[in-house]
C-alpha cells in the first residue's frame, strides 16, 4: 500500500486554520531588492501564493 503524500501549501493552510482562529487568514509577502534581480527574488511572494490559493481551496476568507 503507497503512503499518501500533501502537497506542503495544503498542510500549512490547515495547519493555519486550526490554529488560528479568525474570521480572515491574511498571507503578507515581500521580495528584497538587495543586490542584482534574480529568480530567487520571487521566493517569497511564490510560496504565499501558494498557502494563499491553497486556503482558497479550503473555502477559507483569505487575503494576499
Amino acid at each position: 500500500m503507497e503512503k499518501e503524500y500533501e502537497f506542503w501549501p495544503d498542510q500549512i493552510a490547515k495547519t493555519l486554520v486550526k490554529k488560528w482562529k479568525v474570521k480572515k487568514q491574511v498571507v503578507t509577502t515581500g521580495t528584497s531588492m538587495s543586490g542584482e534581480p534574480h529568480i530567487g527574488n520571487a521566493n517569497d511572494v511564490i510560496r504565499g501564493h501558494a498557502i494563499f490559493l491553497a486556503l482558497k481551496k479550503l473555502k477559507v476568507p483569505a487575503e494576499l
